[in-house]
């Protein structure tokens, strides 16, 4: 429920109807965008002659909408300039790419993203050009061996796209756990 006396509302109210809260800068909000959406339907449905305007002109009021959910889409999507530090991996591989490998990494050692990456205590975040961890050269060694095996063996050269197929990968060896030496230990 959206309360009408907290900062950064106002309370607008047309001739005839019901006052009624907007939001002020809501395309730089995240939460806020969606509520904007839903009270503009509110003073369409409350105002007759808004109402009776946006019947009349529905190519306008569907741009319109359509405008406001793309700048509320481009105002959540992250930016794609964080810092990289690749030295296996292509310089030019896409995010999607690089996104898509470190997320099977993630599921093939099942680890989450800090395993390997160090934390940025100052940003409160991952360090993804960081290479505090050991971790990090590991899995650089292991990719580089996992591409000889494939190029030396099976005649196939990576090339580090999403959703490549390998005769020999992270799982093969790994199989869900970070330290495969260890797989024994912890089945049933």
């Amino acid at each position: 429920m959206i309360d009408n006396h907290s900062p950064g509302y106002s309370t607008l109210a047309s001739a005839g109807s019901q006052a009624v809260s907007t939001p002020h800068k809501f395309f730089l909000c995240r939460g806020r965008f969606v509520y904007y959406l839903v009270e503009c339907f509110i003073i369409i449905s409350i105002d007759t002659k808004l109402k009776a305007f946006f019947m009349k002109n529905k190519i306008i009021v569907v741009l319109g909408l359509l405008a406001f959910v793309f700048i509320g889409i481009a105002a959540t999507i992250p930016g794609s300039n964080r810092e990289r530090n690749l030295k296996v991996l292509p310089k030019d591989i896409s995010n999607a790419d690089l996104d898509s490998i470190m997320g099977y990494y993630s599921k093939a050692l099942n680890v989450d993203c800090n395993f390997c990456h160090a934390e940025n205590k100052a940003k409160n975040d991952l360090d993804y050009a960081s290479d505090d961890k050991p971790e990090k050269e590991i899995t650089r060694m292991m990719m580089k061996l996992t591409a000889a095996v494939n190029k030396d063996y099976f005649d196939y050269t990576i090339v580090y796209k999403a959703g490549e197929k390998m005769a020999v990968s992270c799982y093969t060896c790994h199989d869900g756990f970070p330290r495969p030496e260890l797989k024994h230990e912890k089945k049933d």
